[in-house]
């Protein structure tokens, strides 16, 4: 019985949860020395928590995301270099990134057909 009351509260909040989206988006980072690009695929799920991970566009560096979003502000870490920045109404992403020593400006737009 514990089991089953158990079951049907889960199944209650599962349906409760909201949709997730995810963006799949062309990133290019901007500092002294010029600009890297690469790919980030995100994933916002329920209350606000966000998954996903990004591609070097040379694709051996590929590197988990984790972070969180509310409204149209959004923060997230890939490796150690912590990304905070705006969700525009088109899905791209525009911000400051920065590791300890060093911070720059990213963009990140909506690939092609996506």
């Amino acid at each position: 019985m514990l089991r089953l009351a158990a079951l049907g509260l889960a199944i209650i909040l599962t349906a409760a949860t909201p949709a997730s989206t995810t963006y799949d988006l062309t990133t290019t980072n901007r500092d002294s020395w010029g600009s890297t690009r690469g790919t980030i695929v995100l994933t916002l799920g329920a209350h606000g928590i966000l998954i996903g991970y990004y591609t070097s566009y040379s694709g051996i560096d590929r590197q988990q995301i984790g972070g969180g979003e509310e409204g149209t502000d959004i923060w997230f870490d890939i490796g150690r270099t912590h990304y905070t920045g705006k969700i525009a109404k088109d899905g791209s992403i525009s911000g400051v990134a920065s590791t300890i020593d060093t911070e720059f400006v990213f963009t990140a737009v909506p690939e092609a057909g996506s």
